[in-house]
């Protein structure tokens, strides 16, 4: 008798409540999907994001090593004297290791937003800073020794006669030469996709990107001593 009355008031209850009841149950159940969602995505992170965490661990590690870079001196064609590799090879590997893990993150951020090879990115901003010596690197933030031109309304800096493009921090640099050499005549290189940093080097030089003689090879040279390449 006291089962039929526990049951019939257990029916009663449910029969006079069913909406509250069936609304904390599915509130009850999206609360334990979005915990046993939010616990897989912890230990699982989705595939790209784990490739783009790999590749960059692998630049703080295995690219800058002393195996990767025995030789300071690059490998510049003879008789094609250069002012900027001329310069650069004064700079200690030490010095120049140390520039390239500290932007290392940064040119993979910009090939991932503007489809530009990393290595060329990296390669091109040691070449021409002297891995962050230069004048125009230390004082007005440019790292590629990017020219005013006509087009430039920023900020300008004066070193022996030449107009300079002027940033407020290095990440700046960055940024506008990814849009420099994304645009204008720059602008067929995108075509070539990130992962060609033999053609991009070529097609910099062919678009006179800088002064610096015989371009290609010595941004080649760079990417490849280095394995720069890795992270395209």
């Amino acid at each position: 008798m006291t089962s039929i009355t526990y049951s019939s008031l257990i029916f009663s209850f449910l029969k006079r409540n069913w909406f509250q009841v069936s609304l904390g149950i599915l509130v009850l159940y999206a609360i334990l999907k979005k915990d046993l969602s939010f616990s897989v995505n912890l230990e699982s992170p989705p595939p790209i994001e784990q490739t783009v965490k790999q590749k960059r661990e692998k630049v703080m590690t295995d690219l800058f090593t002393e195996n990767n870079a025995k030789n300071d001196n690059l490998n510049i064609l003879p008789g094609e004297p250069s002012g900027f590799s001329n310069n650069l090879s004064t700079i200690s590997e030490e010095d120049k290791v140390k520039y390239l893990k500290r932007f290392a993150h940064v040119a993979i951020s910009e090939k991932e937003k503007f489809n530009i090879p990393a290595s060329v990115i990296l390669a091109s901003a040691l070449l021409h800073s002297r891995a962050g010596t230069s004048d125009f690197s230390k004082n007005g933030f440019n790292q590629f020794s990017i020219k005013c031109g006509n087009e430039w309304s920023g900020l300008r800096k004066l070193i022996d006669g030449n107009c300079l493009r002027k940033y407020e921090s290095a990440w700046l640099s960055f940024r506008d030469h990814s849009q420099y050499i994304t645009s204008g005549k720059f602008e067929v290189l995108q075509r070539l996709g990130s992962k060609e940093y033999k053609k991009w080097s070529k097609g910099l030089e062919e678009l006179n990107f800088s002064n610096e003689k015989n371009l290609s090879n010595q941004l080649i040279s760079i990417i490849e001593k280095y394995k720069l390449y890795e992270v395209d």
